[in-house]
């Protein structure tokens, strides 16, 4: 179960950047995002917070709705995760 997720969701950010790098927004239109991150653990498991930013960046969104976001909490290693991503 587990993997299927993984490979489904790989692939939703694949289309996620292949759609962001091809098609130029629009005028007068906005760019949303909505991104449940898993706590920034990547499918490779390991936790990147940095990756997840890149991802956002590429998406290039106006606005950017996080799930499964961690802040100061053992399963993210203590880090403010929402800080890092804003600084970023």
């Amino acid at each position: 179960m587990r993997k299927t997720f993984s490979l489904l969701l790989l692939f939703t950010l694949t289309l996620l950047g292949v759609q962001a790098q091809q098609y130029a927004q629009r005028e007068n239109t906005q760019r949303l995002m909505s991104f449940n991150i898993h706590h920034g653990e990547g499918m490779d498991g390991k936790m990147d917070i940095t990756r997840v930013g890149d991802v956002i960046l590429s998406v290039n969104p106006e606005a950017v709705a996080l799930q499964e976001i961690d802040s100061v909490v053992n399963r993210s290693g203590n880090i403010n995760t929402m800080q890092l991503l804003a600084q970023q």
